[in-house]
């Protein structure tokens, strides 16, 4: 069974929310938020590698180029795309994603990015919400059919 997820992604540069790409030259690790440092250090407590892996992370979205729409459509794979109403990509570009790509579904649901996947440190969940019970279910679902 070949199956992809796709979540809170986008494959153009135009995909992404407006100002996405503008902080990204000027990135330092001291901007990095404290729960993810954290999240890091407690598996890997060297700073140094938490500095190599930030570099990295911020030179790959520098770098980041542009897909083809028929690169995306070359995906073979049944295919979810799952995105947030206010993600870092627009919902504009996860339907267009969606249709791109030739066997895939959409979901969008409210939200901001990470979300519907319960991530308190965005600090935009609300207590008792079960947003991301809902996106596991519908996830499991995709992946059971």
């Amino acid at each position: 069974m070949n199956r992809l997820v796709i979540a809170s992604a986008f494959y153009r540069r135009d995909g992404a929310f407006a100002g996405f790409w503008d902080g990204f030259a000027g990135a330092t690790v001291d901007m990095m938020p404290p729960e993810l440092k954290a999240a890091y250090l407690k598996t890997d407590p060297d700073p140094e590698r938490l500095l190599v892996m930030f570099n990295r992370d911020v030179e790959r979205m520098i770098a980041f180029t542009d897909w083809t729409d028929e690169e995306m459509a070359s995906i073979k794979a049944k295919t979810l795309v799952f995105s947030a109403d206010h993600d870092v990509n627009t919902t504009e570009h996860a339907v267009r994603m969606s249709k791109v790509i030739r066997n895939a579904d959409l979901v969008i649901v409210p939200g901001t990015h990470g979300s519907y996947l319960g991530d308190s440190m965005l600090g935009d969940g609300v207590n008792g919400s079960r947003m991301a019970e809902i996106t596991v279910a519908l996830v499991k679902e995709f992946l059971d059919k």
